[in-house]
């Protein structure tokens, strides 16, 4: 997940969606595990 964040935020290459689709169909729990971390850093400040 690390590595698909730094394609996304970085622009390190063109982002394919049906790479992204399968990304998210294969590691859901991974992003959604990524999405709490997020919410939780941001709600600490």
């Amino acid at each position: 997940m690390v590595a698909f964040r730094n394609v996304v935020v970085h622009r390190y290459l063109r982002v394919d969606p049906r790479i992204v689709r399968s990304i998210v169909e294969r590691d859901l729990g991974d992003l959604l595990a990524f999405v709490a971390a997020v919410e939780e850093r941001l709600r600490r400040g």
